[in-house]
């Protein structure tokens, strides 16, 4: 579905602004700051859903050095402030990004696993529809063999 922004509005929208991060081999997003998505709402549109944050409960990714894991909860500092919420945001958004590249690569790998296995069912076909042609040749030449044979005795 199309929706077509206001031209009144249209001043209001700032594309959005590549970061990249230098700890993060090719790990590049986009931030969109809160100001230019201020107003953009109209009707048919919907202002974008509140940050997701996901629990990760299985027993083999619990972490035993703190009382904290990087997937649970906010991390606060020792005098009990929240840290910079925009580094824990870039940090999910380059999680994210590297799971979105390494389910990628998953699916890739697959795909073309899958087209070695079919190439691989094409060429043993092939095979087998070649010796089966050689295999009635053979049959016919020794029934044309047994003929002559028999005919002279």
């Amino acid at each position: 579905m199309h929706h077509v922004m206001p031209h009144h509005q249209q001043d209001k929208l700032n594309l959005a602004i590549p970061m990249f991060s230098a700890d993060a081999t090719n790990a590049a997003f986009f931030h969109v700051p809160a100001q230019s998505m201020a107003g953009l709402t109209g009707p048919g549109m919907t202002s974008p859903p509140a940050p997701h944050h996901y629990r990760q409960d299985s027993p083999s990714s619990t972490h035993s050095g703190g009382s904290v894991s990087k997937y649970r909860g906010a991390a606060r500092s020792p005098d009990g402030d929240d840290f910079d919420a925009g580094s824990d945001e870039a940090q999910a958004a380059i999680r994210r990004h590297r799971n979105t590249m390494a389910a990628r690569k998953y699916r890739q790998k697959r795909l073309d696993q899958i087209s070695d296995l079919e190439r691989a069912l094409s060429d043993v076909t092939s095979e087998r529809d070649d010796l089966k042609l050689k295999l009635a040749r053979r049959e016919a030449e020794v029934e044309a063999l047994r003929e002559i044979l028999g005919k002279k005795r």
